[in-house]
């Protein structure tokens, strides 16, 4: 064997291995990523799946003589921009209760 086939020959070993080295690499971060996709979307799947059973509503609820005859005006929803309240008094209807609506009550 001559002196160039020799290291031609361990060029090419070196090469075969940084390449089996390269391929090894590939093979782990694509198994890391997937690891981590799988996990992160069990994560939101079992931190999701309880809302198609169960929501929860925040809301401000004031009791009156007026709210026991209808039931719905006890929920105020508050208007932006507004210092007054949009109450239902009937399904479809809203009725302005304002700053000074509530000072003559």
């Amino acid at each position: 064997m001559s002196l160039t086939s020799r290291v031609t020959d361990a060029r090419l070993k070196a090469r075969y291995r940084a390449e089996a080295r390269f391929k090894g690499y590939c093979i782990t971060a694509l198994l890391l990523a997937m690891t981590f996709l799988v996990v992160f979307f069990f994560d939101i799947i079992r931190q999701g799946y309880p809302a198609f059973y169960r929501a929860e509503i925040q809301t401000q609820i004031t009791y009156s003589e007026r709210s026991v005859e209808i039931p719905t005006l006890a929920v105020l929803r508050r208007r932006p921009g507004s210092d007054g309240y949009r109450a239902a008094t009937a399904p479809g209807q809203l009725t302005e209760i304002g700053s000074s609506a509530a000072a003559t009550n």
